[in-house]
């Protein structure tokens, strides 16, 4: 499963920007000396955002191709052992694990930028008057067109719209330099159509959320609405609930159709799959193909922990890579992430990352650090914590528990390490280099060899993820009692201390932007 990290930073850091500027809204602290969005500096920044950051990932493509041409990546010594003792000699990296690292820098990077730019301009704010940019006011009435602006759904596209361009430029040097590393020369904007599509589910789950709540704020009654808004922990009970459920129902089938999956004929391989399935017994809605047809693509994957709703997927790259017995294997391996809850797991994953990163942005508020640097920040290095090492520790044991479940459903390892061996062939001989939720292939091929011809030892293994799995729920469920928790609190106090009725201080405009009242006038 993909994990975009500089996406989902991108999203937190977009959300901490807004809300900071709705309250210096809210508290008449809306500046006149800020740069108004249709100025030529505002116009000259992003583009340097955007020149930046496809120079920095163009600069980091190009030395790893410089690397491939005149030899690997030294990673230091390493001790070889030989007939007349030991000896030191220079280990070395592949370019792609090299490039890989950098990149995650740079993305990064990038993100900072990225924060940097919508706070200078307070571009979630700016992006309210977008009805206005169109010239509708011309058709509807001030009051409608304010009213749209107000839409979470329209202004999440247009606040992320800067990212979103930057991530695509990014895309272009790693599509040459992975198309010189494995060999496959695939048209790069049939490439970037693809890999942005593997990219952006967390963005379709972060919308779905926004367009729920537009529809509520046109659909539910006043009333009604108002009810829950004094009540912040429905809202946040309301979010949650609709959050999980579009990613367990809706977002599967979604998905299939953003990533262009079709059914598998009718034939041997299908029947051989039908038939894993029947053995495992695990349901699916379907057996369908994905990935772009005639390319290399070599991938298989199950979306959905619900039955209803869950389809198993495989690229017509890989039947036409493995033989029978090895497509098999992988999908037991697929099977295996259901089988054990891994899927489930990964939605109560994401919705404690939420609510960590809503109790860690209230804490910055209580200590005064809430300006959008700080919290960009500490939302990366929180999303580096709990993804990259806490779920990194815990999706390579998964991996590897459905390794050893494709093991014990097949009644032999060797299909699946046949299947990694053609497959890290495949990807430009990338059978050593590590990955931070796969493990490296020579690690996972070591293992199945050791483990997976004992079904003492994997019956083991599986006990002993219960209480690693236990204590991600536990986590989750702490932080998302607490964020419940003080929701209900404010709730309590927005009762008992009810905002005060008088009216708020005029404001005047300078340049078409509110100000405060007690700033002198310019000129």
């Amino acid at each position: 499963m993909r994990i975009p990290f500089d996406l989902l930073a991108a999203l937190l850091t977009l959300e901490a920007v807004r809300e900071l500027s709705q309250r210096q809204r809210e508290q008449d602290l809306w500046l006149a000396d800020r740069l108004p969005i249709a100025t030529p500096q505002a116009f000259l920044a992003l583009a340097a955002f955007w020149l930046i950051a496809w120079l920095l990932h163009e600069w980091l493509a190009r030395r790893a191709e410089w690397s491939t041409r005149w030899g690997l990546w030294p990673q230091g010594l390493r001790v070889v052992a030989t007939p007349g003792g030991t000896l030191h000699e220079p280990a070395r990296r592949h370019p792609l694990e090299v490039h890989a690292r950098q990149a995650t820098i740079a993305q990064f990077l990038v993100v900072g930028l990225y924060a940097a730019f919508i706070h200078g301009y307070s571009w979630p704010i700016r992006t309210m008057e977008w009805p206005f940019w169109l010239g509708l006011d011309w058709l509807l009435s001030r009051e409608t067109c304010e009213a749209l602006g107000r839409g979470l759904f329209v202004n999440g596209l247009l606040g992320l719209g800067p990212y979103a361009v930057a991530m695509i430029l990014a895309l272009v040097p790693k599509h040459r330099l992975l198309a010189m590393e494995t060999g496959r020369g695939e048209g790069v904007r049939r490439w970037l159509s693809f890999e942005l599509r593997l990219t952006f589910p967390p963005l379709i789950l972060w919308l779905a959320l926004y367009a729920f709540w537009d529809l509520a704020e046109w659909l539910v009654p006043k009333e009604a609405l108002r009810f829950a808004v004094e009540r912040p922990w429905l809202m946040v009970l309301a979010g949650g609930l609709v959050l999980a459920g579009f990613a367990m129902a809706a977002m599967p089938w979604m998905m299939i159709r953003l990533w262009h999956a079709r059914p598998m004929a009718d034939g041997e391989a299908k029947a051989r799959l039908a038939g894993l399935l029947k053995r495992s017994g695990v349901k699916a809605r379907a057996i369908l193909e994905w990935g772009p047809p005639g390319t290399g693509f070599a991938n298989a994957c199950v979306l959905g922990p619900w039955a209803p709703f869950r389809y198993i997927l495989i690229s017509p790259g890989l039947m036409r890579l493995l033989s029978p017995e090895e497509c098999e294997a992988v999908i037991a391996h697929e099977i295996g992430h259901v089988r054990h809850g891994h899927l489930g797991l990964l939605v109560v994953v994401v919705l404690g990352l939420a609510a960590w990163s809503d109790l860690i942005l209230r804490g910055l508020e209580g200590l005064e650090c809430g300006d959008p640097v700080t919290q960009g920040v500490v939302l990366m290095l929180l999303i580096v914590v709990y993804l990259r090492l806490l779920f990194g520790a815990i999706s390579r044991r998964c991996e590897r528990q459905a390794d050893l479940a494709a093991a014990e459903l097949v009644g032999s390892p060797f299909p699946l390490i046949a299947a990694l061996e053609k497959l890290a062939l495949l990807s430009g001989g990338v059978r050593e280099v590590y990955s931070w939720h796969h493990d490296s292939i020579a690690r996972r091929v070591e293992r199945l060899q050791t483990e997976g011809v004992d079904r003492e030892a994997i019956s083991r293994y599986h006990r002993s993820l219960k209480p690693m799995r236990m204590g991600l729920l536990v986590l989750s469920a702490v932080a998302i009692g607490l964020v419940l928790g003080l929701a209900l609190a404010e709730g309590a106090d927005s009762v008992e201390n009810p905002a005060s009725e008088t009216a708020p201080a005029p404001v005047r405009k300078e340049n078409g932007w509110a100000v405060s009242p007690d700033r002198p006038r310019q000129g």
